[in-house]
């Protein structure tokens, strides 16, 4: 449909986004509900923003309800959209990053646990960590729903809480907010892998080994993951 940039099914909800705001947002959903079977519930995302990542939801279409159950990895996850960051399309880049992970492992902003889950089903010992308490229990949920017990921690990135150099792999996964953590991840870590949005893969005072492009954000701005040991 015009308008229309694409959408994004989680579970039985589909979220779309539009490049335009001149558009019928009932009749797109409406058209959704034809199109896909699957799909119960649609909403219009608007830009993610606040400290949780977390964008603005609009009903549009079929069941006014935000949980939702979905497989990823062979994990089974149930979470509520409207109080935790999702974005699915990134299942290859979760799969690859677990794989990068050993020793003691921390994922810094693990929120409802996509990538802490994966490692530990890999039966690496992972502590899961975030500011967001509902993302935390959430993760606390299918952890035990899928037997995969990662320890769980609610704190401030900004003073974590952990001894110098406790974590053999952290993952920091706050791309537009990374720079006001790094002292802090650096210091906690032996290795660590950041994602970042710029227009180049360069972080000041950040010493690259690696890098990779994930995602265009916008036209000039893209997401990278960068690599380093401390």
């Amino acid at each position: 449909m015009k308008g229309v940039s694409g959408y994004q099914l989680i579970g039985d909800i589909a979220l779309i986004s539009l490049k335009t705001s001149y558009i019928d947002y009932r009749a797109v959903g409406e058209a959704l509900l034809k199109i896909n079977k699957r799909i119960r519930a649609v909403f219009l995302k608007r830009r993610v923003s606040g400290d949780f990542r977390i964008g603005e939801l609009i009903h549009l279409a079929g069941e006014n309800r935000t949980v939702t159950t979905y497989k990823e990895g062979g994990i089974t996850f149930t979470i509520d959209i409207s109080k935790v960051y999702v974005n699915t399309t990134l299942s290859a880049e979760r799969e690859e990053i677990s794989k990068l992970a050993s020793g003691k492992v921390l994922d810094a902003f693990s929120g409802y646990g996509p990538v802490s889950l994966r490692i530990a089903k890999r039966r690496l010992y992972v502590v899961a960590g975030d500011l967001n308490y509902d993302g935390l229990e959430m993760l606390r949920y299918n952890s035990k729903r899928n037997k995969l017990y990662p320890d769980v921690v609610l704190y401030d990135c900004h003073f974590l809480p952990f001894r110098e150099k406790s974590f053999d792999f952290t993952l920091a996964d706050n791309p537009s907010a990374i720079r006001e953590f790094l002292p802090e991840l650096i210091r906690v870590s032996k290795e660590l892998c950041v994602y970042f949005l710029g227009k180049k893969p360069i972080l000041e005072g950040f010493n690259v080994s690696s890098w990779k492009k994930i995602n265009e954000y916008s036209k000039d701005l893209f997401i990278f993951r960068l690599c380093s040991k401390c």
